[in-house]
């Protein structure tokens, strides 16, 4: 009899026997609440907040993902800004200071949602996987909760393009390709919901350049190579001889030979050497010993 080995230590019991889908809303603001807020340093990675923000009504209540807010990227402070002002913690006055992100759990914000899809390996339908783009605070006027590209499908992206087909890379993708690694490092909770549709923990990671590429190469197996990834073509064979020395009908090895020793050649070597011989000698002009 098979015996498993488990260790659920690091979730939540309440939350794993309660836990199911809700509904994907549609792009706009929505009101939410900070479910979970933690600090982490992981290896090799900048420190950073780590909050799951969930929409607390309407139609797509329950629904929730997790934001990561760098807190030593330069080019990433203004993510940090934006998530400190949605609380009040950072105003136009207040730029500096501390606080505790305990005191965040269960305050309300709102969050910008955006469209977002992809083509799950072994499908050829793309799904809809919304992204949280924004937090602020609950005074932001951005739209209401029922605002969308097209309010009678919840599903429509962010532009008009062709729906995603296998082995083309999801929506919103293509934009992390050639950004540098501080830029990732900006966006990197835009890059994990797309990490976890392809089974690849960023964590495992020294960088987010390291992440793309592989992520990357997930999104296209089974499509064709990009451009950048494009075979070179094969060289063109060259034409064939019209000296009929390959013909053996027409000339024996012995004839080969014969004209070698016509030309001063070298008559020794297979008959392939002994061709290759005469033909130099006529591209070259170089009659002989060689």
């Amino acid at each position: 009899m098979p015996v498993v080995k488990y260790d659920v230590s690091g979730s939540d019991p309440a939350d794993a026997s309660t836990r199911k889908e809700y509904p994907k809303p549609r792009p706009g603001i929505y009101t939410a609440r900070v479910r979970s807020i933690i600090v982490e340093d992981p290896p090799d990675k900048d420190r950073r907040i780590v909050a799951e923000l969930e929409i607390t009504d309407g139609d797509f209540k329950g629904w929730y993902r997790k934001v990561y807010i760098n807190l030593v990227s330069e080019a990433a402070v203004w993510k940090l800004d934006q998530f400190l002002q949605a609380f009040g913690i950072a105003t136009e006055k207040k730029r500096k200071g501390q606080f505790n992100t305990d005191t965040l759990l269960g305050k309300l914000c709102k969050i910008q949602v955006k469209s977002s899809s992809y083509v799950p390996q072994g499908q050829t339908e793309a799904v809809y996987a919304p992204e949280i783009s924004g937090t602020f605070n609950l005074d932001h006027e951005g739209g209401t909760s029922d605002a969308g590209e097209d309010e009678d499908d919840p599903h429509a992206s962010d532009d008009d393009d062709e729906p995603t087909e296998p082995g083309e890379t999801a929506e919103g993708w293509s934009k992390f390709l050639g950004m540098e690694e501080e830029e990732l490092a900006n966006v990197e909770d835009e890059i994990r919901p797309f990490c976890e549709q392809v089974g690849v923990d960023p964590d495992e990671f020294a960088t987010w350049t390291e992440v793309v590429e592989v992520v990357n190469d997930k999104l296209n197996e089974g499509g064709e190579p990009e451009p950048d990834d494009e075979p070179e073509p094969e060289p063109e064979p060259e034409p064939a001889a019209d000296d009929e020395y390959d013909d053996e009908e027409v000339w024996g090895l012995a004839d080969l030979k014969k004209l070698c020793a016509e030309r001063s050649l070298d008559q020794k070597g297979t008959r392939a050497k002994v061709i290759e011989r005469l033909r130099e000698s006529e591209t070259t002009g170089a009659f002989g010993n060689g």
